[in-house]
């Protein structure tokens, strides 16, 4: 029960909020990438794991703190996360702006496939806007992951729908995910390059591609950390460069540690 009220209490944190505007990268997004590759597919049973980070991109100068909370039921394999943006530092014609994160992402990833190569996990999603607009975001995203002589390759496809579209919250929204990473041999084993591309293609706004290519070090088996470089280009815009750190730690079994 200290778990859940852990997790409660962080979704609340992140509900109370504020925000500015929809924003196509975010912390969930960017978790969700990693488990094609690098992170399994669920949090292990029982435990509680965080993921937080810094995005900085060279065009904008915008800074971003992408963060999200997960954890995997003991009795069922779904896992639940939150994810959210926790500061957003936006440069805009009077100046810098700071903010705490727009919208988050709640997500019930369910595991209908568990083999030991293959595994496939679905999931409900919903966004829920804290400033800017109105409505939700309802969708669902299924996952699958290959697992074989130190490589790992995945997929995904999402979808969403917004309950109130607007020019900023589109109606629907498509995105394709795959990705690839190879553990290193010997003595570099704990590192792990990766490379992932998403095709998203949003009612009324131009097609969005991304690649994101990076190394993730597993410095113990309950904590990595992760550099990567993402390239976002859309038709008619310029390309937009970002570096990314990110920190993963799973904290155990919190409930039986807390006793």
């Amino acid at each position: 029960m200290r778990v859940l009220t852990i997790l409660t209490l962080t979704i609340l944190v992140a509900a109370t909020a504020s925000a500015r505007k929809p924003r196509a990268i975010r912390g969930s997004s960017a978790s969700q990438r990693k488990r094609l590759n690098i992170n399994p597919l669920l949090t292990p049973s029982g435990t509680v794991e965080v993921e937080w980070g810094g995005l900085y991109s060279f065009e904008s100068s915008n800074l971003l703190l992408p963060s999200v909370v997960k954890y995997t039921l003991d009795t069922i394999p779904v896992e639940l996360s939150s994810g959210f943006d926790s500061f957003e530092s936006i440069v805009g014609d009077d100046g810098r702006h700071s903010y705490f994160g727009q919208s988050m992402v709640v997500t019930a990833l369910t595991a209908i496939k568990d083999g030991k190569h293959f595994d496939v996990a679905v999931a409900p999603q919903a966004t829920f806007f804290l400033r800017g607009e109105s409505g939700v975001r309802l969708g669902g995203i299924v996952l699958g992951r290959l697992d074989a002589a130190g490589n790992s390759m995945g997929f995904s496809a999402a979808w969403s729908g917004a309950t109130r579209h607007s020019d900023l919250n589109p109606a629907g929204t498509l995105d394709l995910s795959v990705g690839y990473s190879r553990a290193l041999p010997d003595k570099l084993k704990k590192f792990s390059p990766h490379i992932n591309y998403t095709f998203e293609k949003s009612t009324g706004i131009p097609i969005v591609g991304t690649v994101l290519e990076g190394i993730e070090y597993q410095a113990t088996p309950r904590f990595a950390i992760d550099f990567s470089a993402q390239h976002i280009r859309a038709a008619q815009f310029e390309t937009e460069h970002q570096v990314l750190v990110g920190v993963t730690w799973n904290l155990g079994k919190m409930h039986s540690e807390l006793r």
